[in-house]
Parts: structure tokens; C-alpha cells; sequence
């Protein structure tokens, strides 16, 4: 009975069918109380969801097995500690269960506690077990790490996978049955685990969208499967397996596998092989077991099993090296992505083959590269073509909202929020979707309540605690917008964004130097965006540091020549600096960029004023006002068209 419910759990398993894996199995552990069963059960529990269940059923058991999924049930239930402490008992702690998949579980342990250094080095760790493990490399590159860890694995890639097997004796071909069980590989899981909006009103006032957290998904499966044959051949042979499952958990194993016989499988040139072979030496074997083949025969044996294990180990290697090229390119992409290298992604991901060129994952990393170089056209052309070929796929519509958010389109907007929240309510990218679409439209408070949602979701999603700061700056609550941003860098310290967004609260409550200081750690960050130089050259400005300002904004406008703010902000510090003639020359290219801003109208009316012409001061405050500014901006123009003919020294010693 106990082999019979044995093989009923696993089917069941198999067939994703765990309520009634979870009964059975319950009965198979009242039958028998072994370790293994308690194990069984365990794992119907946690494929079941019931963490909870899983952790009190395993707490204090000490076999890998058992420990490593005892630490995954701590992890979901948020018990970093005792996750670790099952990994590395204080006893032994350099055996980690389950070899890549373990330190890969160390190194989400680390990461989500704030040990980047040991995180690295387990996700390193990982790398050197299983150089397929592309989630580990993922990691890595959220990390920031800046060296390659695929490239040091690739020797050991090469080694592994090719095969110089000595062929076997004809009598031990011939003679030998296999009394070897086939052995089968283990089903395994991984676990898996935001700029500047147009101008309107008074100038370049609300701050950058920016999304670091891109969850991706690349399923990796080398699978080495067993040549079968009627005869025996026993050839220890290194190999690695890994299977990517849905529910997000890790196993990988490097074992050595016996190569056995086996009724199932392709027919492979190995299988043909020793279908000959028992052709060729069934008659022999019948009649007369004890004597020795004849010469022709023998020879005939040893070329075919020879041809055989060369053509499986050449197959092979070639297999994990085509696997390891395909890697290194998606990694070199994604690293650049992630290092906000954006051109130098884009022309890493077009070496790809055009069948993974377009795929949803791909598509999504190079609409991101256009969004962070500010290209909001071509970032919707992938983000949309990434929808086309992988309708279903959540992961990138948080950006792809931002992206529409900039863009303005409302309409698109809406109808990609109700697309995303009927495929998953649960998910924190549909309900930061649907927050963009309201915070378009205004609609502040509505907008905060979306994104919370979205916390409550996953409290580790760090672009919602963004938006959400976002959204208490637009509502001009500083304090909670503080709470936000610091949050979402507890989450992230490469989250540019938040650091970003403090710079800008404390450059609005006029604590300069604060400014700077976060304004710099995020240029650390992301070092090409012109956004950072142009905020960070306001807060230099702000503290009479004009010079480097003036550097800071010149790197800006270089960096993107089609950003207004840059130019803007330079013409105020020249006009600053009473240089009136460079001031004008910057604005009359800003002209061309931005022809309906009302501030550069009104900007340009200072510079006249200034130089003594009130004729063409008074045109350029009129066009300013004819261009329907925002109440605040009517005001300020109006108050300066009745104090034309009045002094700016008289006016400063009035105000």
C-alpha cells in the first residue's frame, strides 16, 4: 500500500493536482512516519501555499532535504533568520543543501537583510555550481556588481560538458546484463524570484518616473537524459540539471548519473548504435553464452559504441556552449540595463537571434533602455510589441504606464489598467498601472490609495514606495514624501529614484546642501542622466557656486540635447551672472525645443528688462500670458508687467 499511495502523491504532483496529493499523502504519513514521507507531505503542503504548515511540520528536522525546505518555507513566511539557520547550522555551516539553489537562497537572504557583500559572494557561489543559473547572475546585476561572473564560468562549463569516454570492452559489452535501475532526473524549481514631464504652467515642477524593479523570468533547462540500450554500459558522466517551475522556488542539483539502460526516450544515434549491437549479438549470446566473439564482431562493437559515447559527449558540449553564448549575451544586455548603459544594451540585445530577439522578456529590457534615455516613442513601440508577443505577461507594464504617463495618453492608459487588473488583482504592477492612469488625470489622493494597494501586495516592491512619494510631493506632504523615498532605498540602494526624490523635497524646502548630497549618490548611480546633472547644477547655483553649475549643466545638455530644463536652469544662472547676452542666446535655442512654455517667454522678458529694452520685455510677458499659463505663473506675470519701468534693485528692496 505504501509504494501504491507513494506513486499516487507523485502523479498527482505532477498534475498539479495538490489537494488530492495532500490527502493522500496524509494518509501515507498516519501509515508510515519516515523521514522520506515526512518530507512528501511537507513539500504537498508548501506546493499547496501553507508555508505555515510546512514550517511547523519541519521545524527541528536535520536532513539536507528537509532543512532546505524548511528555509524556503521561512523565506515566504519572512523568517530570514531561521531560513539562514537552516541553511548554515552553526554545526556545519559549509554544507548548504542543494548546492546552487541553496547559496542562491543565502544570497536572497542577504540581499533582503542589507548584507550586499554576502549576498554577492553566495550569488557568486551559485554561479560556480550551476553557470546556468541565470537568476543568480540576475541578482548580480541589481546589485550593481560590475564584474562578469559568466565569463569565469565558462571553462568550467566547457569542462564539464565534453567527454573524451573510453569505449568498453566487447566482453563486457557483450556478456554484462545491466542489473543498474534507469535513473531519472529530479523535477527541480527555481525560485525566482522607474523624468521629466512635458512642460506646463510653471516649469519642470513635478519629478521623474523611474522603475529599477523588472522582475524577468528566463527559464533554463538542460536536461541530460540517459542513452537507452538493451545492454549495459556504466560511464560516470558529470551533469547538471535545472527546471524552471511557476511557483517560484529553488532546486538544482550536480550529481553524478550512470548511463543505463532505459524502454524510453529519443532515438538518438547512441540508441541506434546499440539497437545494432543487440542485432549483431543476440544469436551469440543465445546459443552459445560462453564462447568469444569472433574478430569482425568485435571490432564492429568497439567502432559503434566508440562512434556512439563521442557523438552524445560532442553533442552535448556543443549544446551547453551554444546555451552559455546565448546567456552571455542576455547577460551582457541586462547587465547594461541595470547599469543604466542604455545604447550599449540596445546593441548587445540586437545580437540576439531573432526568435529570442522577440520575446517578451527582451522586448521589455530594451523599452526600458528607451526610457531611460528619454526615447518615450520608441520605449511604447517595444513595450507594445512586447504585449503583442506576450499578452499575459505583467512584469514591465509598471513602466510601460510611466511611459504612457509621460507620453499623455490617457486613453491607452485606461485601457492597459483594465487589461492588467482583470488578468491579476493581485498583482503590485496592476494596481501601479491603474495609480498612473489617476494621477494623469489629477486625481492625487485616488492615486496614493492605488499604490498602497500595491504595497500591501509586496511590501519588498520598491517603485510603488516611489510613486507613492511622487504623489505626497504633488500634495506638497514633504514629511510622508520623505517616509516614502527612504523606504523605497531601505528596499533598493540603487533605486535612484528615491534619491532623486529627496534631493528635490529638501531643494524645495531650501536645504541645499542636503540636495547635493542626495542629488550626488543618485548621479553615482546612474551617471549618464541629464535629469540628475541639471538638479544637481540648481542645488550648486542655489549655493553661490555658480561655476560648477554652469559645468554640471553644460554635461546635462550634452548628455540630452533634447531636454529642455537643462537650458532653462543655464540661462537663469547666466542671467545670474549678468551675462544678458548668452542668456538670450541659450533661450532662443530653448525656443525651438519648448514653443509653447510660458516661462521661457517670461524668462526672456527678465533678460530685456534687464538689458533696458521694455518694448520687447513687454512682447515677451504678453506671449507668456497668451500661452494660458497656470494661475500662480499669471500672477508673477502680471506683477511683473506693472513694475516694467520699475528697477529690479527698487523691486528687490520692496519685496
Amino acid at each position: 500500500m505504501e509504494a501504491c499511495l507513494v506513486d499516487s502523491i507523485n502523479a498527482s504532483l505532477k498534475l498539479y493536482m495538490y489537494r488530492n496529493a495532500t490527502f493522500l499523502c496524509e494518509r501515507l504519513y498516519a501509515e508510515s512516519a519516515t523521514e522520506a514521507n515526512l518530507h512528501l507531505l511537507a513539500t504537498c503542503y508548501f506546493r499547496s501555499n501553507q508555508a505555515y504548515r510546512t514550517y511547523y511540520l519541519l521545524k527541528g528536522i536535520k536532513s539536507p532535504q528537509c532543512r532546505y525546505l524548511f528555509a524556503l518555507a521561512c523565506f515566504e513566511m519572512g523568517n530570514m533568520a531561521e531560513a539562514e539557520a537552516a541553511l548554515q547550522p552553526s554545526d556545519s555551516p559549509s554544507e548548504v543543501p542543494n548546492g546552487a539553489a541553496g547559496c542562491y537562497l543565502l544570497g536572497l537572504i542577504c540581499r533582503f537583510t542589507d548584507r550586499r557583500q554576502a549576498a554577492i559572494a553566495h550569488y557568486t557561489q551559485a554561479l560556480s555550481v550551476d553557470p546556468f543559473f541565470w537568476s543568480a547572475y540576475e541578482d548580480l546585476c541589481l546589485l550593481g556588481v560590475e564584474e562578469d561572473p559568466l565569463s569565469q564560468s565558462q571553462w568550467e562549463v566547457k569542462s564539464q560538458y565534453t567527454y573524451n569516454t573510453p569505449s568498453p570492452s566487447v566482453s563486457q559489452l557483450v556478456t554484462t546484463k545491466s542489473t543498474v535501475a534507469p535513473v531519472h532526473p529530479q523535477r527541480r524549481k527555481f525560485l525566482d524570484e522607474g523624468k521629466l514631464r512635458k512642460v506646463s504652467g510653471r516649469l519642470f515642477t513635478e519629478p521623474p518616473r523611474r522603475s529599477l524593479r523588472l522582475s524577468a523570468e528566463s527559464p533554463s533547462t538542460i536536461n541530460v537524459c540517459s542513452i537507452p540500450s538493451p545492454v549495459a554500459v556504466s560511464t560516470p558522466t558529470s551533469t547538471a540539471s535545472v527546471r524552471v517551475s511557476s511557483n517560484s522556488s529553488v532546486r538544482v542539483s550536480n550529481s553524478r548519473k550512470i548511463i543505463s539502460g532505459s524502454a524510453e526516450g529519443p532515438l538518438d544515434d547512441g540508441r541506434r548504435v546499440y539497437e545494432s549491437l543487440e542485432t549483431l549479438g543476440s544469436d551469440e549470446m543465445s546459443n552459445t553464452s560462453s564462447q568469444q566473439s569472433s574478430p569482425v564482431i568485435d571490432e564492429e562493437l568497439r567502432r559503434s559504441v566508440s562512434v556512439g559515447f563521442v557523438s552524445r559527449g560532442s553533442k552535448l558540449g556543443e549544446g551547453a556552449t551554444e546555451l552559455l553564448a546565448l546567456l552571455k549575451v542576455l547577460g551582457e544586455g541586462f547587465k547594461h540595463v541595470c547599469m543604466y548603459e542604455s545604447q550599449e544594451a540596445l546593441e548587445a540585445f540586437a545580437k540576439l537571434p531573432q526568435n529570442q530577439y522577440e520575446t517578451g522578456w527582451v522586448l521589455c529590457q530594451i523599452g526600458r533602455a528607451y526610457f531611460e534615455m528619454v526615447d518615450y516613442a520608441e520605449a511604447e513601440r517595444a513595450f507594445s510589441w512586447a504585449r503583442r508577443v506576450s499578452p499575459y505577461r505583467l512584469e514591465g507594464t509598471d513602466i510601460y504606464s510611466t511611459v504612457l504617463y509621460h507620453m499623455k495618453k490617457d486613453v491607452e492608459l485606461s485601457y492597459l489598467a483594465q487589461e492588467v487588473v482583470s488578468m491579476d488583482r493581485l498583482s503590485p504592477q496592476a494596481w501601479c498601472v491603474i495609480g498612473n492612469c489617476f494621477s494623469l488625470q489629477k486625481d492625487h489622493e485616488t492615486a496614493l490609495k492605488f499604490f498602497q494597494r500595491a504595497l500591501q501586495l509586496d511590501s519588498h516592491f520598491t517603485y510603488a514606495y516611489t510613486l507613492c512619494g511622487h504623489e505626497y510631493v504633488a500634495m506638497e506632504d514633504f514629511e510622508e514624501g520623505l517616509t516614502c523615498y527612504r523606504n523605497a532605498i531601505r528596499m533598493d540602494g540603487r533605486h535612484y529614484n528615491a534619491w532623486y526624490g529627496l534631493g528635490t523635497i529638501y531643494l524645495r524646502q531650501e536645504k541645499y546642501e542636503l540636495a547635493e548630497y542626495h542629488f550626488r549618490r543618485a548621479l553615482q548611480i546612474n551617471e549618464r542622466s541629464s535629469v540628475l546633472h541639471c538638479y544637481l547644477g540648481m542645488a550648486l547655483h542655489a549655493l553661490k557656486r555658480s561655476h560648477e553649475a554652469l559645468e554640471l549643466l553644460g554635461e546635462a545638455i550634452r548628455a540630452d540635447p533634447k531636454n529642455p530644463l537643462p537650458k532653462y536652469q543655464k540661462a537663469n544662472v547666466l542671467m545670474s551672472e549678468e551675462r544678458y547676452n548668452d542668456a538670450l542666446g541659450v533661450l532662443e535655442q530653448l525656443k525651438e525645443v519648448a514653443p509653447r512654455e510660458s516661462s521661457v517667454y517670461f524668462l526672456i522678458g527678465k533678460v530685456y528688462k534687464r538689458l533696458g529694452q521694455p518694448e520687447s520685455a513687454m512682447y515677451h510677458f504678453c506671449v507668456a500670458l497668451d500661452l494660458k499659463p497656470s494661475t500662480a505663473d499669471v500672477n508673477l506675470i502680471k506683477n511683473a508687467i506693472e513694475k516694467l519701468h520699475v528697477p529690479d534693485e527698487s523691486e528687490e528692496e520692496n519685496l
